[in-house]
């Protein structure tokens, strides 16, 4: 999810490029295999930068369900998102365009990922989401999404704020909009109903190299979440 405008970065993350369009102060150094430009005209993102909350097996199982009980809408084409890519978005870091394929996400932006990971200092949470609904977006794509009300997805609020606080430096800054949820599918508008809750205690979050439009996530980094401050795991896994 993009936040352009929201605040230009400096200081201790001063050489983050967290937003479209928002030019940080100074980048760091291009790797020996550098993207490529923004091209004119239409953006052709290649590869983005997150922090996100990947749904564990039961959970995604449940949700992918939901998106599966609509018969008409597979019919009618709808892209459904396979179970172990659901996910709830935190932070959009980092977008680039034009990174060869299988090359890795330039080194200086995963360490400053990992950097703002380690700031968060939520502990684990129960989430619910209990209603489907379509989400508007700037893209056009028609996300179907899973949502749930300000008690069940809380926490999602309170990692949220602790990137926002990591990014700015500590500065008591208001964050972004921000509304968790999980697209279960794209193509196809929905109207809005109520869905059998789709629970689970949240106990990660991971840093993810999207691969956009080739259905592949690369797990960079993941932090447990406990009560003292999130601590790094070692993980490394490929979703492909």
């Amino acid at each position: 999810m993009f936040f352009s405008g929201w605040v230009k970065v400096h200081g201790m993350l001063g050489q983050l490029e967290l937003f479209p369009g928002m030019q940080a102060a100074a980048k760091p150094r291009r790797e020996s295999a550098p993207a490529k430009s923004e091209p004119r005209g239409r953006r052709e993102i290649s590869d983005r930068l997150m922090l996100m909350v990947l749904l564990e097996p039961t959970p995604a199982q449940l949700s992918a369900r939901i998106a599966r009980s609509h018969d008409v809408d597979r019919r009618m084409g709808a892209r459904m998102v396979r179970p172990d890519k659901l996910h709830v978005s935190l932070w959009m870091l980092r977008q680039i365009w034009g990174l060869p394929d299988g090359a890795a996400f330039p080194e200086e932006w995963v360490q400053r990922g990992r950097e703002i990971g380690d700031q968060v200092r939520a502990g684990p949470f129960s989430a619910t989401f209990d209603n489907a609904v379509s989400f508007a977006n700037s893209r056009s794509d028609k996300p179907y999404v899973l949502r749930g009300d300000s008690s069940g997805v809380e926490g999602f609020r309170t990692i949220h704020r602790d990137i926002a606080r990591a990014i700015t430096g500590g500065l008591d800054i208001a964050p972004p909009p921000f509304m968790p949820h999980v697209t279960l599918s794209y193509g196809l508008e929905r109207p809005s109903i109520g869905v059998a809750p789709v629970s689970w205690l949240v106990r990660d979050f991971a840093l993810v190299h999207s691969l956009v439009g080739r259905g592949v996530y690369r797990v960079l980094q993941r932090w447990r979440l406990e009560e003292g401050g999130a601590v790094r795991v070692l993980d490394g896994m490929v979703r492909s």
